[in-house]
């Protein structure tokens, strides 16, 4: 099983940037880059199938870490959700274990929609038509699950995006009562945020959720097109975005990562990922509908490590996309 690598279909090649987020193909693209910026197409990691390192509709991608500094344990977390399991990879492809299957025992996956680790190597799983939140060790073994089906705090109807805080607690997306749960390592209820609406603080079908290091949060309000900052009170802080093709609009966004300086968004039916500063404007995007290298199907889970590569989710064609940012200002 660990001799078993991958399918990784390696090119290094810098990819333009638009403004308008339109990449052409690999037939006609030009090699070139702007001033402030360069992206680099890396490679592509998997392919259809349900074998070793293989993937069928996987709708997420988190990269461990420990403080500041990745270690041998920054390695991709993929929830091969077509497949009812998690995987974990070295970051060049290379197939380290799974684990799960279809069921709703302890340790069986419906539909596994989200997936973060924390500082002390738990896996936490959205299993998402199991309306219940995972936690295993970091070989796979089941730690505890928290929540069921409803509406009441500590309840799901279809979890789906997870993020954690500095200090251990777990956010949920709750999408299908249009709210984000936070809850103590243990699962224990902590507070909610938002339920359904159009106004600030509210959400239509949040489908991811992530907390800097400041305790702000943001959340992938999908249904309203849209990205909301709240603060560590729960307080909106200000949104950006809404529906459209144009850059720094959305047409059903769904996954969501940051780093120190920017805050990138996988603009799902758009087939493209975006990136903005802190403040939400628009600065970059990539991406174009296909299935060719630099192109994309439906994006839906985003993770970046502290070097600048980035891991896309391409869940419909069923593989994993490494990017790089070069900025100017690093």
């Amino acid at each position: 099983m660990r001799n078993l690598f991958a399918f990784i279909f390696m090119s290094f090649l810098v990819l333009p940037v638009y403004s308008l987020g339109i990449a052409p193909t690999l037939d006609n693209a030009t090699l070139s880059h702007t001033d402030k910026v360069e992206i680099v197409y890396v490679d592509e990691i998997g392919f259809p199938g349900s074998g070793d390192g293989q993937f069928y509709f996987p709708q997420d991608v988190y990269i461990s870490f420990v403080g500041d500094i990745e270690t041998q344990l920054g390695d991709l977390f993929v929830a091969d959700t077509g497949n009812n399991r998690i995987q974990r990879l070295q970051r060049n492809g290379i197939f380290s274990y799974q684990f799960g299957k279809f069921g709703s025992s302890s340790g069986q996956f419906n539909i596994p929609s989200g997936i973060v680790v924390d500082f002390n190597f738990y896996i936490y799983v959205a299993d998402q038509e199991n309306n219940r939140i995972q936690k295993f060790d970091i070989r796979g073994n089941p730690v505890l699950e928290f929540g069921d089906y409803g509406k009441q705090n500590g309840q799901f109807i279809y979890p789906k995006g997870l993020a954690l805080d500095t200090s251990g607690h777990v956010y949920v997306a709750d999408s299908g009562n249009d709210r984000i749960q936070k809850f103590d390592s243990m699962g224990n209820f902590v507070e909610v945020i938002g339920g359904f609406g159009r106004g600030d603080g509210f959400f239509d079908s949040p489908f991811d959720v992530v907390v800097d290091q400041d305790g702000s949060i943001y959340v992938v309000d999908t249904g309203n097109n849209r990205i909301q900052k709240i603060d560590e009170y729960g307080k909106p802080v200000f949104s950006f975005g809404k529906a459209g093709k144009e850059k720094g609009e959305f047409n059903a966004p769904k996954g969501i990562a940051i780093d120190n300086k920017y805050i990138y968004v996988a603009d799902s039916r758009n087939n493209r990922v975006q990136m903005f500063d802190k403040m939400g404007r628009f600065l970059y995007s990539f991406g174009a509908r296909g299935y060719k290298k630099g192109e994309l199907n439906n994006p839906t889970g985003i993770t970046v490590s502290k070097n600048g590569e980035i891991y896309i989710a391409d869940t419909d064609n069923q593989r994993i996309v490494k990017l790089k940012i070069f900025s100017s200002d690093n």
